[in-house]
């Protein structure tokens, strides 16, 4: 069975001048960061969205993590475990975009989908 794992980061929503989002490059390396964490319980259907925020050195804020949408409650802890787990000193983006990636979607799942937006 193949893993998939979706990502996509909120921009501000600002009709000024923006920060660039992330590249597609570093969008798939934090996915595959994450992804690499991430174990989903067996029994359940393990796919999961959830919201969460992350500060400028790219460690996810413990206690920003919500569930969006119906999920099993194992899989949603699945999800923070293995984006906490993979964090470490913190995700390797850029500092100077941090507005782009301040808060963070993240779907898990089995489909094998890891295409990001």
């Amino acid at each position: 069975m193949r893993l998939g794992l979706g990502l996509l980061i909120f921009a501000p929503a600002v009709a000024l001048a923006q920060p660039a989002a992330l590249s597609p490059a570093e969008k798939a390396d934090f996915v595959a960061r994450v992804q690499s964490c991430w174990n989903p319980p067996s029994g359940t259907d393990p796919t999961v969205t959830i919201g969460f925020s992350m500060d400028r050195d790219g460690r996810p804020d413990p206690d920003s993590f919500t569930l969006l949408g119906a999920a099993d409650p194992q899989a949603f802890a699945a999800a923070r475990r293995a984006v906490m787990l993979c964090a470490g000193g913190g995700y390797d983006l850029p500092k100077d975009r941090h507005d782009a990636w301040k808060r963070v979607e993240m779907t898990f799942n089995t489909n094998g989908t890891g295409d990001m937006p």
